[in-house]
C-alpha cells in the first residue's frame, strides 16, 4: 500500500498589527440586542437608560462608564448597548457574565 499522505501544511502566520499612534489603546467590545418590552421610545428616556446601563454593568461586571448604548429603536424598545474593555480576557469574561444572567 503506498504510504499515508501528510497533512496539508499549516497557513501562515498572520503579520502582526503596526503599532498603536499615540494616545490610542486596544479595545474590545461585548454587543448584543436586547428587546425591552416594559418600555416605549418616549418612556425610555434618559432616567431609564442609565438605570439599564447600570444593569448591564453589573451584569457584565464592568465599570457603568464601560457601557454606551449604541443603538435604539421601537418595537417595544430595542437595544444594543456596548462593553468596551482593554482585553480580550477581560471581554470574554463579561460575554460570559451576560450570557449567565440572561439565561
Amino acid at each position: 500500500p503506498p504510504p499515508p499522505s501528510l497533512p496539508p501544511p499549516s497557513p501562515p502566520a498572520p503579520p502582526p498589527r503596526p503599532p498603536l499612534r499615540p494616545g490610542f489603546k486596544p479595545a474590545w467590545e461585548v454587543r448584543f440586542t436586547s428587546v425591552l418590552s416594559v418600555y416605549t421610545i418616549l418612556t425610555f428616556d434618559a432616567a431609564a437608560r442609565k438605570k439599564y446601563r447600570e444593569h448591564v454593568a453589573l451584569a457584565g461586571g464592568v465599570l457603568l462608564e464601560a457601557v454606551r448604548l449604541s443603538h435604539i429603536e421601537a418595537g417595544s424598545v430595542v437595544v444594543t448597548p456596548v462593553i468596551t474593555v482593554d482585553s480580550a480576557v477581560a471581554a470574554e469574561k463579561a460575554a460570559k457574565r451576560l450570557e449567565k444572567a440572561c439565561t
